[in-house]
C-alpha cells in the first residue's frame, strides 16, 4: 500500500497536470472560435469558384479545346502538399492525418514526386519514414488571414508556374477536412489537372452544376487560365484554415477529456488517502484504548 507521503506526491502532481491541460483547454477553445469563422468565410467562395470553374471545364471539353489542364495520359510526375498540424496533445488528429498522407505519397516512386508540407508535425512523420521533403513551412499565422495569405499566395504560385512548366503531371493536397466539430476527416483533393465535369457533383447547396448551363466571355480556354491561380490559392487557403480548425477542435477535446481524468484521478487519490489517514487514526485510538486498559 502507498504511503501517505506517496499519495500526496501524486495529488500535486495529478494538480499540477490538471492545471496544464485545462490552460491548453482555454487556449484551444478561445481559437476555436475564430477559426470556424475563417473556416465559413472562405468555404462559400472557394465553393462558388469550383462550380464555375467546373462548368468553364466543361464547355472547355465540349469545344473540343484541349490545354495543360487536361492530363488524359498517364501520371508520372505527383506534387502532394501536406497541410498538418504544428503540435501534439490533439488525439488523433496528426495520426490520421499522417497515415493518409503516407499512403498517398506511397502510391508514386518517390524519385517522380515532389513532397511540401506545411506544419511541423508531417515533416517529422514523412522524415523518419525516408520520405524526403522538398520544401516545408513552419508556424504559419493561421490565425490570421490576412498574413497566411500572403504566405500561401507565393506558394501557390510557385506551384502553378512549375505546373505550367510540366514539372508535375498532378498536383494534390492532403489535409484534414473541417464541416463541423463533429465531422472533421483527413482527405486527398485534386487540384490539377481539373476533374471531368461530373466528379466535381455535387457543389453548390446540394444541386449539380449541370443544372447551370452558361455561354462565356471571352471563350472558356482564357477564363480557365485566368482562374487557375486563384483556384490553387484559394485550395490552399481553403485547407489551411480548414486544417487549423480541426487541430484546435480536436486538441480542445483531447485536453476536456485529460482534464476530465485528472479531476477523476484526484478524487480516487483522495479518497485513498482519507481511507489511509482514518484507518491510522482508528489504528492510534485502539493502541491508546489498549495501552490503557493495560
Amino acid at each position: 500500500m502507498a504511503s501517505l507521503k506517496d499519495l500526496r506526491d501524486k495529488i500535486k502532481g495529478v494538480g499540477t497536470t490538471r492545471q496544464i491541460t485545462s490552460a491548453m483547454k482555454l487556449m484551444a477553445t478561445a481559437r476555436v472560435g475564430g477559426a470556424i469563422r475563417a473556416v465559413k468565410e472562405t468555404q462559400g467562395y472557394i465553393e462558388r469558384l469550383i462550380g464555375i470553374i467546373s462548368q468553364v471545364a466543361y464547355k472547355a471539353r465540349q469545344s473540343e479545346i484541349r490545354s495543360g489542364l487536361y492530363v488524359e495520359g498517364e501520371i508520372k510526375k505527383v506534387c502532394n502538399i501536406v497541410v498538418g498540424g504544428e503540435r501534439g496533445l490533439c488525439g488523433s488528429f496528426n495520426y490520421d492525418l499522417h497515415d493518409l498522407a503516407y499512403k498517398e505519397i506511397k502510391k508514386t516512386h518517390i524519385s517522380e514526386q515532389t513532397v511540401i508540407v506545411i506544419g511541423k508535425r508531417p515533416v517529422q512523420y514523412l522524415k523518419v519514414r525516408g520520405i524526403p521533403v522538398h520544401q516545408h513551412f513552419d508556424d504559419l499565422p493561421m490565425y490570421d488571414v490576412d498574413r497566411l495569405s500572403v504566405k500561401l499566395l507565393a506558394l501557390s504560385r510557385e506551384i502553378f508556374k512549375d505546373y505550367k512548366k510540366h514539372k508535375y503531371d498532378m498536383v494534390n493536397i492532403i489535409y484534414t477536412s473541417f464541416n463541423s466539430a463533429a465531422s472533421m476527416k483527413p482527405v486527398a483533393k485534386q487540384i490539377f489537372p481539373i476533374v471531368p465535369h461530373h466528379a466535381l457533383e455535387p457543389t453548390l447547396r446540394g444541386k449539380s452544376t449541370l443544372d447551370y448551363l452558361y455561354d462565356f466571355e471571352p471563350e472558356p480556354l482564357a477564363m480557365l487560365y485566368h482562374l487557375q491561380p486563384r483556384y490553387i490559392y484559394f485550395s490552399l487557403l481553403t485547407s489551411a484554415l480548414e486544417s487549423y480548425a480541426a487541430e484546435q477542435v480536436s486538441r480542445m477535446n483531447a485536453m476536456t477529456s485529460a482534464n476530465d481524468r485528472a479531476e477523476e484521478m484526484m478524487e480516487e487519490l483522495n479518497t485513498t488517502l482519507n481511507r489511509i489517514r482514518q484507518s491510522a487514526i482508528t489504528q492510534e485510538i485502539i493502541e491508546v484504548i489498549s495501552g490503557s486498559v493495560c
